[in-house]
């Protein structure tokens, strides 16, 4: 879903883009941001690969683990 196309608005108006993925899809996303070629663009990794720990599961999100942490 994440296209060039669909981030057009965002990207005439030179916009700041900040992607934040699951933590199972990190590669795929910094791929296709790249093949999007927006210098304006960047994929958020530190929240997750700094506070994910294995019983988030491996396709948790930003949201996932902060619900996760506010549940203990």
């Amino acid at each position: 879903m994440l296209s060039r196309e669909r981030l057009a608005p965002l990207i005439n108006q030179r916009r700041l883009i900040n992607l934040y993925p699951d933590r199972d899809g990190i590669d795929a996303w910094t791929k296709q941001a790249r093949s999007i070629g927006y210098d304006l663009i960047t994929v958020c990794t530190d929240p997750v690969t700094e506070w994910w720990r294995p019983e988030d599961g491996e396709n948790a999100d930003i949201a996932d683990i902060v619900i996760n942490r506010l549940n203990k």
